[in-house]
């Protein structure tokens, strides 16, 4: 594979690089130095493997064609077929300001949509972790987390007690929570947890996770004197101290 054959996207938190066929061939997630999600770059010089890539696939491909949107780092592959059938992939990595701050989430953007005819596609996400030795656990079927008695429902953002009762959270309440769902048991610190949130590093003197974290303790119900849920580890960090189960 040549050089001038890869697209690179990116959003100063992490980046991708993106074959002309496309298909994304490397990309470490949630930073530049972290472990490669996708790796099928390494796969050979002859060409790159399904594991560890994320493509997608026009039925009958014959040529593809690959471009920056003028003066962005937005790449779009455009995927022909023989029937005269195209579609294009947009990928970007998101990058905005709000508040009067730089948000880089570790995110990437692929927006597909057909250009010309009744295009087939196939979409082959393969993701492989620790240097591609680790096939991850595919969990299907539900958005529902319960832990502690209480329910995170990720695709309606919605919290619900024990009870029964719908808690009502912020998008930074139900991002933080549905970062240490995802993650129980283990301690995240404040950097961690920025870059997991909002995609950017802490400062020193940035008590905004703090402050989200006691905001969370009074949805939950959990008394900040001696938290049961989410629980202050001295010197590095939180951690949701419960079992997470995802319903089927």
């Amino acid at each position: 594979m040549r050089l001038e054959d890869l697209g690179l996207i990116g959003n100063c938190q992490f980046s991708a690089l993106v074959e002309r066929t496309g298909d994304v061939v490397w990309c470490c997630l949630p930073r530049f130095d972290g472990d490669p999600v996708f790796h099928a770059l390494l796969d050979s010089p002859a060409g790159c493997g399904d594991e560890g890539s994320y493509g997608v696939e026009i039925e009958n491909h014959v040529r593809s064609e690959q471009a920056y949107d003028e003066g962005t780092a937005i790449l779009r592959t455009r995927l022909f077929a023989a029937s005269g059938d195209a579609v294009e992939v947009c990928d970007f990595a998101p990058r905005f300001f709000s508040r009067g701050r730089a948000f880089r989430p570790a995110m990437l953007v692929r927006r597909v949509r057909p250009l010309r005819g009744h295009p087939r596609i196939r979409i082959a996400l393969q993701p492989r972790f620790d240097a591609g030795r680790v096939e991850p656990e595919v969990a299907r079927g539900s958005h529902h987390l319960r832990f502690a008695g209480w329910t995170l429902d990720l695709a309606a953002r919605q919290l619900v007690a024990p009870d029964g009762v719908v808690v009502a959270l912020s998008g930074a309440e139900f991002r933080l929570l549905s970062v240490f769902a995802e993650h129980p048991n283990r301690v995240l610190d404040r950097n961690q947890l920025m870059d997991l949130t909002v995609g950017r590093d802490g400062t020193p003197y940035d008590r905004s996770i703090d402050v989200q974290v006691s905001r969370l303790r009074v949805r939950l119900r959990d008394d900040a004197r001696e938290p049961r849920i989410i629980k202050t580890v001295r010197n590095e960090g939180y951690v949701l101290a419960a079992v997470v189960e995802r319903l089927g």
